[in-house]
């Protein structure tokens, strides 16, 4: 687990399917500066990409501020809305 004074980050080890989980306050208002770094390294050196954001209805509006932060830094978004449960 890797802690800044904002934000905890917390990687699941899962061989090829590994993913961190990043916790803290305003993050999801600062969203496409987290997941530009990493787009970058895995793209080898791309600056925006593509992003599915899938959520429930309960939190769907949280998805709707992550699409829009990621649109403005020039990702391309498509949100995804499933039925609670």
């Amino acid at each position: 687990m890797a802690a800044d004074s904002e934000r905890v980050t917390v990687h699941v080890s899962l061989a090829e399917r590994s993913y961190d989980i990043v916790i803290g306050d305003g993050v999801l208002l600062r969203i496409a500066e987290i997941v530009t770094p990493w787009y970058e390294r895995l793209s080898r050196g791309g600056t925006a990409g593509r992003a599915a954001i899938i959520t429930d209805q309960h939190v769907a509006v949280h998805a709707r501020t992550v699409a829009n932060r990621l649109s403005t830094a020039g990702w391309e978004t498509v949100q995804i809305v499933l039925e609670p449960g």
